[in-house]
């Protein structure tokens, strides 16, 4: 069995539509299996925003619960489990720890975003391995998310594992939008990491140099200011 998961995780992470469904024609009990890693194989397929895949497993009967519903985007579902079964807000994804609201700032719109605050969900919750909050992961433009997270509460400056802010994860996308954002809404371009690297150094080293050049613009007019 642990040998068909693993064939069927690597022709999952090609996207391979032909090989995966004979995989499964020919063994039905893949199509809910838990794949190494901990996903199913819908889930996998969602997290890596395969959407034709997904829409495939879906349509030969992959079971969708809370978790999926989320990595689908879809708000209603969410919804109607949180009616029947309100205890689920406390589901985490079965891989890597992530809480609903990791998911939804990601893969969801604003109204699955409030939908999750409005239940109580930690907007500052971190407990996987890398401990980066739902906002390391709401750089989506136009950043409404982000917005929802931090009039809920959100800690911008906020470490992760490696003492890194989310100012520092965002020097090395390089998004002159997300990073303007983030220093508008009180990031602090001064806060190290625990190898002491600064949002300003991180540029730098992913060789981001608008990014670069935003930061020190930003400092000199504030120290100006």
């Amino acid at each position: 069995m642990e040998i068909k998961l693993l064939q069927l995780r690597d022709a999952l992470a090609q996207a391979d539509i032909r090989s995966v469904t004979g995989m499964i024609e020919r063994d039905k009990s893949l199509l809910n299996a838990r794949l190494p890693g901990n996903a199913t194989p819908l889930m996998y397929a969602l997290f890596r925003k395969f959407s034709e895949l997904s829409e495939h497993l879906i349509r030969i009967g992959a079971k969708i619960d809370i978790v999926t519903a989320a990595l689908m985007g879809d708000t209603d579902a969410v919804r109607n489990f949180l009616t029947h079964q309100p205890w689920l807000i406390k589901k985490h994804s079965p891989w890597g720890g992530f809480s609903l609201l990791h998911i939804g700032v990601e893969y969801g719109d604003s109204a699955m975003v409030k939908l999750l605050l409005q239940h109580g969900i930690d907007p500052n919750e971190a407990k996987q391995p890398d401990r980066m909050t739902p906002l390391f992961f709401s750089y989506k433009f136009p950043y409404h998310n982000a917005e929802l997270l931090l009039s809920c509460g959100a800690d911008i400056n906020r470490r992760a594992k490696y003492g890194q802010t989310v100012l520092h994860q965002s020097m090395m996308r390089g998004d002159p939008g997300w990073i303007e954002f983030l220093l508008q809404h009180g990031a602090d371009p001064n806060l190290q990491t625990k190898t002491r690297e600064s949002p300003w150094m991180f540029a730098v080293r992913w060789k981001r140099l608008q990014a670069a050049a935003l930061l020190e613009k930003f400092i000199t007019d504030r120290t100006v200011f």
